[in-house]
């Protein structure tokens, strides 16, 4: 192909097919994670289809398939992490699409491929773990798609669309409020049981489907409805073959067993007795957290780690986290602990936190997201944020500015 190119190097047709083999191979590089040879190759065709563009600036499809390379790119510079050069590339693409879709707004394909753009972005952002910004461009491939709905009933892949749509916007919102995503899951699930009901046997709708119920499932259990989470995990297993079947077949079972163990919990914490085991300490000072009472929470981890320090690394993560929504005067218990007890608990989460990164630095490429995701725990928001640290001690303000300067230097 390169050849019949440089023999013709003015032949769009030539051009068009070039650029294609480039995307083409680039897709399939990204798919076996060869991704810098994939970006070579998305920038390649990328390089071709601006050409044609400049060449021939009325030629849709040409500029169509460069915002598709740009996504496309995009995309694998934000699975690569290179977050600035990806939005980048999505902008230059949204560029292109809103450009297409002012010149043909009849054309429900331009409509449809601009909400995918909004929607490319809303994942960047989520990427980035900024909520508000991935919720924004998110809504905006909403209105996009029940746009598309309204004006084509005729055409179901739109509605599939949507509910796919519906599903990201509950993901992200699941972030911050998992009570308020649920109702996002919902709606995909009523598109999704329609169009199912008329194609039964169509695999895309069957798998957002499964994709879906477990996103509420997991949504539940934040909540701790287990035994509804159960259900949904139920649902996902019975549309999940193989491996995928097993795990959320287990998935389910561990629902049922928190529901078992918030019983237990409930009936300990009303009867004022002591935990028989370090797991069952460990369990209650889970409870807990999940029912807001951060100070008895961490207590709980604290003793529990004393008296079985084989669980330090396991539990001390959470311990911290417990520990600083308690010092910060959050919680059901908030009026049981003083300003010194802050103090000592703040001091003690930073011990953990500063622990748990040392041991987890020792393995980074299997940690590094997870030591990312802290810069972005809104448990932590107390001590990270300069904002919020303003009327912490100058010493402590200090020393928790070192350990977020550390845990930078370590993920990036």
């Amino acid at each position: 192909m390169q050849g019949l190119v440089a023999e013709l190097p003015d032949d769009a047709p030539c051009q068009t097919l070039l650029a294609a083999a480039h995307h083409n191979l680039a897709q399939a590089l990204a798919d076996d994670d060869a991704l810098d040879l994939a970006r070579s190759n998305y920038k390649n065709a990328i390089e071709i289809w601006e050409s044609l563009t400049t060449r021939f600036p009325n030629d849709n499809d040409s500029r169509s398939k460069l915002a598709s390379g740009l996504e496309n790119l995009g995309s694998l510079l934000d699975r690569m992490g290179d977050f600035e050069p990806a939005l980048e590339m999505h902008l230059k693409s949204l560029e292109i699409r809103r450009g297409l879709l002012d010149a043909f707004s009849e054309m429900p394909a331009y409509r449809a491929e601009l909400a995918g753009c909004y929607d490319r972005l809303g994942q960047h952002f989520a990427n980035r773990h900024r909520v508000a910004d991935a919720l924004d461009w998110f809504s905006k491939a909403i209105a996009e798609c029940e746009i598309l709905v309204a004006e084509h009933s005729d055409a179901p892949r739109f509605a599939l669309e949507l509910a796919g749509k519906y599903r990201n916007f509950g993901n992200q919102v699941l972030v911050e409020d998992p009570a308020g995503s649920l109702q996002w899951f919902e709606k995909s699930e009523s598109i999704l049981r329609d169009f199912l009901t008329e194609q039964p046997n169509e695999n895309l709708a069957l798998r957002v489907m499964l994709l879906t119920q477990i996103d509420h499932a997991n949504g539940l259990d934040h909540l701790g409805r287990y035994e509804e989470a159960a259900k949904f995990w139920g649902m996902a297993a019975d549309l999940a073959v193989g491996d995928e079947l097993q795990e959320l077949q287990a998935n389910r079972e561990r629902s049922l067993a928190r529901m078992q163990t918030a019983i237990d919990m409930d009936k300990l914490l009303e009867a004022g007795t002591e935990p028989q085991s370090p797991e069952q300490r460990a369990d209650l000072a889970g409870h807990c957290y999940d029912r807001k009472r951060y100070l008895r929470s961490a207590q709980e981890y604290q003793k529990t780690m004393s008296e079985a320090p084989e669980s330090i690394a396991a539990l001390r993560f959470s311990a911290a986290s417990a520990a600083v929504l308690a010092a910060c005067g959050q919680g059901l218990d908030a009026a049981d602990i003083g300003s010194e007890q802050s103090t000592v608990w703040r001091k003690q989460a930073l011990e953990w936190m500063a622990a748990d990164l040392a041991e987890r630095s020792e393995n980074l490429e299997e940690n590094r997201d997870s030591i990312r995701g802290w810069l972005f725990d809104r448990d932590f928001v107390s001590v990270r944020d300069a904002e919020a640290m303003a009327h912490l001690p100058e010493d402590e303000r200090r020393a928790w500015q070192e350990f977020w300067g550390k845990v930078r230097e370590v993920v990036d």
